[in-house]
């Protein structure tokens, strides 16, 4: 996780290959990807992630995607376990540590995603258009 580096063209031919490129890029540039494993930092958490966005040829990186680890809770519940209680860090590598708190349940079909944490303020403005 820590030494991830991603070569974005080599990354965007095996997406095409697989037909899994996708982008909301104006430019067509653009990919995210979910990393995840159990070697975590601190002890008390269940996993570490990392979110990479590959833009024009140039990464970049959250620290702290709530809809992508509502994704990686779906995927924990139909693949780990129907029921899931778990701290996720994330921005650990970027120095801007972040706390997720997964809590699911998949039954009947259904899903149940909750992702909750708390929020800082980093920045703040007016947009005139």
């Amino acid at each position: 996780m820590e030494r991830l580096n991603l070569d974005y063209k080599i990354l965007k031919t095996f997406l095409l290959s697989k037909n899994k490129y996708k982008t909301n890029s104006e430019t067509g540039h653009s990919t995210s990807l979910f990393f995840f494993t159990k070697e975590v930092y601190e002890t008390a958490h269940d996993y570490n992630v990392r979110m990479l966005l590959i833009e024009n040829d140039k990464m970049s990186e959250d620290a702290a995607t709530g809809s992508a680890n509502g994704c990686f809770l779906a995927y924990l519940l139909k693949h780990v376990a129907p029921s899931v209680k778990a701290v996720v860090e994330q921005g650990f590598q970027m120095n801007r540590k972040s706390f997720l708190y997964l809590d699911g349940l998949y039954q009947n079909e259904l899903y149940q995603i909750n992702v909750g944490g708390l929020t800082q303020l980093i920045s703040e403005g007016n947009w005139y258009i």
